[in-house]
């Protein structure tokens, strides 16, 4: 069994990694970093935000 520091470190790297992804797309989409951040601050409803 790993230790559960190393699930942590895992979760949170797997949570960077996702994170950075959606900036890369957005920043795909977007190419505007201010629209980027916009987006990116509203509610999604489609998240249930």
């Amino acid at each position: 069994m790993k230790p559960l520091i190393q699930i942590r470190a895992n979760y949170e790297q797997d949570q960077d990694e996702r994170f950075q992804r959606i900036i890369n797309l957005a920043l795909e989409l977007f190419e505007d970093k201010e629209e980027i951040q916009r987006w990116l601050s509203t509610p999604k409803a489609i998240l249930g935000g």
